[in-house]
């Protein structure tokens, strides 16, 4: 009777210590640093894209090439 005692106190202590210890998984990752709303970047990238496409139509066709078929060679449009 006495060693059934004795298993099931260290039983009952294995048990509790590995319910406590978090069965060894490691911890999450807590953030760090400034927190910064996911919008603002849509934003940002939307602001960029918008540049981007008027700078394109600011220099469409400015460096198009024409082609001299007579001659054979290529002059830029300045």
């Amino acid at each position: 009777m006495q060693s059934k005692k004795l298993l099931y106190s260290i039983l009952t202590g294995a048990f509790t210590a590995f319910v406590l210890t978090g069965c060894g998984a490691t911890k999450p990752p807590t953030p760090s640093g400034i927190r910064v709303p996911v919008t603002e970047f849509a934003q940002q990238r939307q602001k960029e894209a918008m540049q981007k496409k008027e700078e394109a139509k600011l220099n469409f066709r400015k460096d198009r090439a024409t082609r001299n078929f007579s001659f054979g060679y290529e002059e830029t449009e300045q």
